[in-house]
C-alpha cells in the first residue's frame, strides 16, 4: 500500500510497528455446535492429515441440522439445570465484605457469562433470563422469604428457591447462608422475579441421528463448552445399565423365545467363575411369573439375567459386536445388567441398527468433501445398507417389545410424543448413569446423563425419570412434521390380541395390544378363535394426524 502509494510512510512504520493479533483457533471453529464441529475436525484430521485438511482447502458438508442443534443443546441445558436443582442448592458462590456491600447495591450488575461463577464483569442493566451475582440483604427471622439485590435491581427469590436457601448448610462448616453471601440467579422473563441458577455438577450427552442413514444431525458433548471441551458423546465410556437389554431380548428372540413367554422374576443366584453372583431388581421387589414384553417394559434385571444364561454371551456380544459397538465387552454374566463401559455414540448406533430393520448402520458426520475447486473428494451419500445382524422379523418383535416400555412401562413420560415410539430407558449400579434411547420411525434421540467422576448422581435418580423428560422436550421442539407412520412390518410376522400380564389371547381386555410374533412361533393357545390376525389379513394402520408441538 505505501508503494502503490495508499499510505505516508509514517503510517506504513506505524502498521509496521502494530502487534499480529491472532484469532483463537477455537474462535474459529467453535462459534456454534462446537462438540460436532470439533468432532468433524478430528475426523478428517485422521482421514486426510493436517497437511491436506489445512493446505489443500477441503470442504466437508456436514451432516448438522442446525435447528435440531440447537433444540438438542438446549433441552439438555435445561434437564441438567432442573435435574441439578432438584438434587438441591450447594451453596452461596461467594461473599461481599461488609465494607463493600454498599457499594454493590448502588453498582452495576454483576453478569456471570463464563464457565465459572466469576461476578467481576459488570453491567449497566440486568436483562431477562441472564444470570447475575445477586447479594442477599434480606434474611427476615420468620417466614421463608429471601431478597437478593442485583445492583441495578432488588428483588425476592421465589418461594421455593427461598426455602431452600434458608435451609442449607455447608456440609463441612454447617453453616447457613448469611447476608451478604452471593448467589446466582436468573431473572424471570418479565424482569420480576429471581430464581436460583446455580451451574450444574452433572453432565450428559445428546445425540440426534437419522436411524435409517447414520446421518448424525445433532451432538452435544457436555453442558458447556467453554467449561470442557471433553466431548461425552464420543470419548466417554459409561456403564450402560438397562440399555444393553434390547440386545440380550434380541438374542432370546432369535432363540425362539416369544413376547409372551412367562419367566419367574424372583431372587436367584448364578454361579460364576468368581463365586455366586445373586442380581436384584432395582427396587428389591419382584412379581412372580411374568411375560417377557412385561419383564423388558417394566426392565425386571432378573428376567435379562435368565435370558443372557439361556441364549449364551457368545451370541449376545456378538450382536452388539454386529450393531458396531467396539468398545471391550467382558466376557461375563454381569454384562446381562450393562456393566459394559461404552461411548453414548456406539449405544446410539447400536440403537439405530434395531430401529432400521436389525442392520449395522454406521454413523456419519459429514456427507460430501470437496476440493477447492469444487471436485468430489469422497461422496458418503448413497451408501450400500449395513450388514443385516438379527432378522427383519425378529427385529421388528423387537421394536415392539420396547414400544412396550413407552406404552406402559418406565419411559411412559415419552409417550406424549404422540407418536409410535420405541426406546429402552437405562440406569447404572448405585445411580451413577442414567439413559434413555427413544427412535420414531423418522429421528432417534441418545440421552445420558452422570458425573465426570463417576460418583452417584443422586438417590433413586433413573433413566426414565431424568433422561427421557430431556428427549421429550427436544422431540416436541424438533421432530420433522412428517406423518404419523408406525414402523413397517416386514414378511413372516404374525399378530395376536395379547394381555400383556398373563399374555393370553384377549380381546376385550383394555390393556389388550396387537403383538407380532416371528410366523412359526405362535403359542398354540392363540391359534384358536378370533385373536389371531395374520400377517395377510392386517388391516393397515390408519393415517394419523400430525401432533402439535
Amino acid at each position: 500500500m505505501r508503494d502503490d502509494h495508499f499510505i505516508s510512510e509514517a503510517e506504513y512504520y506505524a502498521a509496521l510497528a502494530e502487534p499480529i493479533a491472532l484469532v483463537d483457533e477455537s474462535d474459529l471453529n467453535h462459534l456454534a455446535s462446537p462438540y460436532f464441529v470439533e468432532h468433524i475436525r478430528q475426523l478428517a484430521t485422521r482421514r486426510y492429515g493436517n497437511r491436506d485438511l489445512f493446505r489443500g482447502g477441503l470442504k466437508f458438508h456436514s451432516t448438522l441440522d442446525t435447528r435440531m442443534q440447537a433444540a438438542a443443546e438446549s433441552a439438555l441445558r435445561r434437564g441438567l439445570e432442573a435435574l441439578d436443582r432438584k438434587l438441591g442448592f450447594r451453596g452461596p458462590i461467594g461473599a461481599v465484605p461488609a465494607t463493600a456491600r454498599g457499594a454493590w447495591t448502588t453498582g452495576p450488575a454483576h453478569p456471570i457469562t463464563g464457565p465459572t461463577d466469576d461476578t467481576t464483569a459488570v453491567a449497566d442493566q440486568v436483562l431477562p433470563e441472564q444470570v447475575y451475582g445477586a447479594m442477599v440483604v434480606d434474611l427476615p427471622r420468620t417466614g421463608v422469604g429471601v431478597t437478593v439485590d442485583l445492583g441495578p435491581r432488588r428483588l425476592a427469590l421465589i418461594t421455593d428457591d427461598a426455602r431452600d436457601v434458608r435451609a442449607f448448610r455447608d456440609p463441612k462448616t454447617g453453616a447457613a447462608v448469611a447476608l451478604g453471601d452471593l448467589l446466582p440467579v436468573r431473572l424471570s422473563a418479565d424482569g420480576n422475579q429471581a430464581t436460583l441458577a446455580q451451574r450444574p455438577a452433572l453432565q450428559g450427552s445428546f445425540i440426534v441421528l437419522e436411524p435409517s442413514t447414520g446421518r448424525v444431525l445433532a451432538m452435544v458433548g457436555g453442558y458447556d463448552w467453554t467449561a470442557s471441551q471433553f466431548d461425552r458423546a464420543t470419548q466417554a465410556r459409561r456403564q450402560v445399565g438397562s440399555s444393553i437389554k434390547p440386545f440380550i431380548y434380541s438374542a432370546a428372540l432369535e432363540a425362539g423365545k416369544t413376547p409372551v413367554d412367562r419367566m419367574t422374576d424372583g431372587p436367584f443366584s448364578v454361579t460364576t467363575a468368581t463365586g455366586v453372583w445373586t442380581p436384584a431388581n432395582y427396587d428389591n421387589k419382584y412379581l412372580g411369573d411374568v411375560t417377557l414384553m412385561t419383564a423388558l417394559a417394566f426392565s425386571l434385571n432378573t428376567i435379562s439375567v435368565q435370558l443372557a444364561v439361556q441364549v449364551g454371551l457368545d451370541r449376545i456380544i456378538e450382536i452388539m459386536r454386529g450393531f458396531g459397538i467396539a468398545s471391550p465387552i467382558p466376557r461375563h454374566i454381569s454384562i446381562s445388567l450393562g456393566t459394559p463401559d461404552l461411548t453414548p455414540l456406539e449405544v446410539a448406533a447400536g440403537y439405530a441398527g434395531i430401529a432400521s430393520g436389525g442392520r449395522r448402520i454406521t454413523p456419519r458426520f459429514f456427507d460430501l468433501v470437496t476440493d477447492t475447486a469444487g471436485h468430489v473428494v469422497e461422496d458418503l451419500r448413497n451408501q450400500p445398507p449395513g450388514p443385516q445382524v438379527i432378522s427383519p422379523e425378529v427385529d421388528y418383535v423387537m421394536i415392539n417389545l420396547m414400544k412396550g416400555v413407552v406404552q406402559r412401562g418406565t419411559a411412559r413420560w415419552a409417550a406424549q410424543l404422540g407418536r409410535p415410539t420405541a426406546g429402552k430407558t437405562g440406569t447404572s449400579a448405585n445411580y451413577r448413569d442414567v439413559w434413555f434411547n427413544g427412535f420414531t420411525t423418522d429421528l432417534l434421540g441418545s440421552v445420558w446423563i452422570g458425573r465426570d467422576d463417576s460418583t452417584p448422581i443422586g438417590d433413586k435418580i433413573t433413566g426414565g425419570g431424568a433422561a427421557v423428560p430431556i428427549w421429550l422436550d427436544f422431540m416436541q421442539k424438533a421432530h420433522p412434521r412428517t406423518p404419523v407412520r408406525d414402523f413397517p412390518v416386514p414378511p413372516n410376522v404374525s399378530f395376536a390380541r395379547v394381555e400383556p400380564w398373563s399374555g393370553d389371547p384377549s380381546w376385550p381386555s383394555p390393556e389388550a395390544v396387537w403383538m407380532p410374533f416371528v410366523r412359526g412361533t405362535l403359542p398354540g393357545k392363540f391359534l384358536a378363535g378370533p385373536a389371531i390376525r395374520s400377517f395377510d389379513d392386517l388391516v393397515p394402520p390408519p393415517v394419523l394426524p400430525i401432533p402439535p408441538r
